[in-house]
């Protein structure tokens, strides 16, 4: 081989290393674990209220990551945490409360990155039958580093692991990110439409902030919760607009902002009243105003739209579950929904 020939393989090769390395893993990061340090004979009760007993979050920022950590101050990874840089990864995070110390955990099946939009498919295990050993119950949990995708389909096969005849099915099917809600939690899913997708200098930005059941498909949950037919929410009208939810608002110098109602101290007084979701009702936030309207002001959040170019909105919907005491509205106690779901994302363009 002349030296000319040596060199152009010599810089092949260098380009193919260098390409190979700069090229995306075609297998996510996982990490599994509890949401709460080991301990005996407690059941996971208090996570179940904040977080909900079965949860699929799609975690778009460092901002709504950062949030989702203030629920997680026991979380307990089988191995460290990756270092995470949401402006080139998402992450998807699936838990779930054992109720029975039967539950193996979660894993990662098969995922295409490459599809569009991206797919994990999971896999849980369970014991049946006599257990050898006492384990406590936890909430497990698996988290997945993927690269960053505004839209991710997950889906959830739940199988018997000690069965003579091993049998599955498939318990969760929901694509997160797209006009139909973010994140499910129990059933119940978040999504957010603007009156206007284009505005001008100065003008509000109004949104609809709606609440309904998640589609899940063809999925036939039987261990991984249930499709419920009602979920039961605060009617938030009684108080004037004061809720469980926030934005998070990137104008266009790409700086986050969170955004929250401030809250009305009158709102103690009043007396709990539950809204029921169906798959034929959902229940659109109001506005907060005397006007009765589902629109949410976020000038009067703090926007401010006198810069043009694109502003992205992610909404936030928290409670914490449990049963109310509805005798003072004639009415008896009935679940209350509990977790944090982040919506879907939305643009608007501000033009002169």
């Amino acid at each position: 081989m002349n030296k000319i020939a040596w060199v152009v393989c010599l810089l092949l090769f260098i380009r193919g290393f260098a390409f190979a390395a700069d090229a995306p893993a075609t297998q996510p990061v996982t990490v599994t674990g509890t949401l709460e340090k080991p301990h005996t004979n407690i059941r996971p009760d208090k996570d179940i209220a904040a977080l909900g007993r079965n949860g699929v979050l799609f975690i778009r920022s460092q901002e709504r990551w950062d949030k989702i950590n203030t629920f997680l101050p026991d979380l307990t990874p089988d191995k460290p945490l990756p270092k995470l840089d949401f402006t080139k990864q998402s992450v998807v995070l699936i838990y779930a409360a054992d109720p029975m110390p039967c539950m193996v955990g979660f894993t990662l099946a098969k995922c295409d990155l490459a599809a569009s939009p991206p797919q994990l498919d999971f896999s849980w295990g369970w014991l049946v039958g006599a257990i050898n050993g006492y384990v406590d119950p936890a909430t497990k949990f698996i988290l997945a580093v993927i690269p960053v995708a505004p839209v991710v389909k997950v889906t959830l096969e739940s199988h018997c692991i000690n069965d003579d005849k091993p049998s599955s099915w498939p318990e969760f099917s929901a694509t997160l990110g797209g006009k139909d809600g973010g994140d499910i939690v129990d059933g119940l899913q978040a999504s957010i439409t603007p009156k206007a997708a284009i505005i001008k200098p100065g003008d509000d930005i109004l949104i609809d902030f709606a609440l309904h059941l998640a589609d899940l498909g063809d999925a036939k949950p039987q261990q991984f919760g249930t499709i419920p037919k009602s979920i039961y929410v605060w009617d938030n009208r009684i108080s004037l607009g004061y809720r469980n939810h926030t934005f998070f608002v990137t104008t266009p110098d790409g700086k986050i902002t969170l955004l929250r109602p401030r809250e009305r101290l009158s709102w103690r007084w009043n007396p709990s009243i539950l809204v029921e979701i169906t798959a034929k009702q959902s229940y659109h936030l109001s506005s907060g105003n005397q006007d009765g309207g589902n629109l949410k002001s976020l000038k009067e959040l703090g926007v401010d739209t006198s810069t043009p170019g694109t502003y992205t909105i992610t909404g936030v919907y928290e409670e914490t579950g449990g049963a109310k005491d509805l005798t003072a509205a004639g009415d008896k106690k009935r679940p209350f929904w509990g977790g944090s779901i982040a919506s879907n994302t939305v643009a608007v363009e501000v033009k002169p």
